[in-house]
């Protein structure tokens, strides 16, 4: 199905409502909460921290965009899918260490 506005461009990830949900009871496990909170005052360190990466976005190197268009999580072609990352990821590193899958198995329902 076509997206808005335009109804032209075909869907980013169309199967997304069929995707397994990876959730976490403490999002800490894997990102550290931020130190500082939302501000938008030009003196806050919430957008010093904004402001850092938006000026880093306006003087990106070719190099630079070629990564980023090579990570796009839109699955247009470019680059991988959030879940393709992980898949990527998870396929080299079967790949590499010619890991039994029983056994990973077993490792990553042990409890840590």
């Amino acid at each position: 199905m076509p997206t808005p506005p335009a109804m032209i461009n075909p869907p980013a990830n169309p199967y997304i409502s069929n995707a397994r949900p990876f959730l976490t009871e403490d999002l800490t496990a894997v990102a550290p909460a931020l130190s500082f909170a939302y501000s938008e005052e030009t003196s806050s360190d919430f957008y010093k921290m904004v402001k850092e990466v938006y000026d880093v976005f306006q003087t990106l190197t070719t190099e630079q965009k070629n990564i980023a268009l090579f990570w796009v999580d839109q699955g247009n072609g470019l680059g991988y899918t959030p879940v393709g990352h992980n898949m990527l990821f998870v396929t080299q590193a079967i790949e590499q260490t010619k890991v039994n899958l029983a056994v990973l198995q077993k490792l990553m329902l042990k409890p840590v």
